[in-house]
């Protein structure tokens, strides 16, 4: 166990009021938000569970949040949104701006992974003029890149090129160098489709340099995958299946199955290229248990939700 984990766990114990114990709770969360996905979402319910019987309504979208994040990165698409759409809900009768612009960020990046760009570009706009209004020029950045990448799904590579390079500007002028990362992955795909191997290959490298500096696991897990991906397009294909292979493995590591599947996905696709029936058998096997696997973990998730879900209901009803 980390020694910060040990502190906050040990903080959550120690709690002699359930407003400590939520605030315990919530860091418990952010911490695991990153690091352990399910931990992350159990924390995340807990608190809810809390939150609600407090009546603390910013605690309660922070909770919603939580869940809807690492459902995210759990690959639970559905669970997700219905968890921003909890959190919207609140931030809105707020006027929290910087809330509502979280909520339609991850709103738009969870329609986008389901190839819904219509609609996930709407997210992104309203999540950008939410951001503007709550003076966040981070979270503008971020939201800008995701609007890049809409535009590149769309075919549209110069204004795609464009958003990445001006969420690039923001984060660099920031000192944000894993958000500036981001913004390099976004452009070497522009390259790379462009056949601009080379330079696309380039920007890669310099991004997976900045994720694992800064321990960015999903950047870090994707980066390299488009670098497996990127190699696979330049020919490269033993250094193209090393890459793919190393880095499935370091998504099951870290639980990060929304990186897994995608992996998966590409590796049925490269074999499928080479003509190994065998491979593309293993491989689309793996790609369909995962999604059994996470299935099953989605129902133990739900089953939890749901033992709060009358408590929930009570308080909407009074409040």
């Amino acid at each position: 166990m980390k020694p910060e984990h040990k502190e906050l766990y040990q903080a959550l114990e120690d709690a002699k009021t359930d407003s400590i114990r939520l605030t315990a709770l919530l860091e418990l969360a952010l911490v695991f938000s990153n690091e352990n996905f399910v931990e992350g979402w159990k924390f995340s319910n807990e608190a809810l569970l809390l939150a609600t019987k407090l009546r603390d309504e910013p605690a309660r979208a922070k909770s919603f949040e939580g869940m809807a994040s690492a459902s995210w990165k759990l690959a639970e698409y559905s669970m997700s949104l219905e968890h921003f759409a909890d959190a919207l809900e609140i931030y809105r009768a707020q006027d929290d701006a910087y809330g509502v612009a979280r909520c339609f960020c991850g709103m738009g990046i969870i329609c986008g992974s389901v190839d819904e760009f219509i609609t996930a570009l709407e997210y992104f706009e309203e999540g950008l003029a939410a951001s503007k209004e709550a003076d966040r020029p981070q979270l503008t950045a971020s939201i800008t890149g995701n609007i890049g990448s809409v535009y590149f799904n769309f075919g549209q590579y110069r204004q795609a090129m464009d958003c990445f390079q001006l969420g690039l500007d923001y984060y660099q002028d920031l000192s944000l160098l894993p958000g500036a990362a981001n913004m390099l992955s976004g452009m070497a795909g522009v390259h790379v489709f462009l056949a601009e191997y080379q330079l696309g290959l380039d920007k890669i490298e310099k991004a997976i340099a900045i994720h694992l500096k800064a321990n960015h696991i999903v950047g870090y897990a994707v980066a390299r995958m488009n670098r497996g991906i990127t190699l696979h397009r330049m020919g490269r294909i033993t250094e193209a299946e090393q890459e793919l292979l190393s880095t499935l493995d370091y998504a099951r590591s870290v639980e990060l199955k929304s990186a897994e599947f995608d992996i998966l996905a590409h590796l049925v696709e490269f074999y499928t290229e080479l003509g190994k029936p065998d491979k593309i058998a293993f491989y689309s096997e793996l790609h369909a248990d995962g999604i059994t696997e996470a299935k099953k973990q989605t129902l133990k998730m739900k089953n939890e939700r749901l033992k709060h879900r009358a408590i929930l209901n009570s308080y909407r009803k009074t409040n």
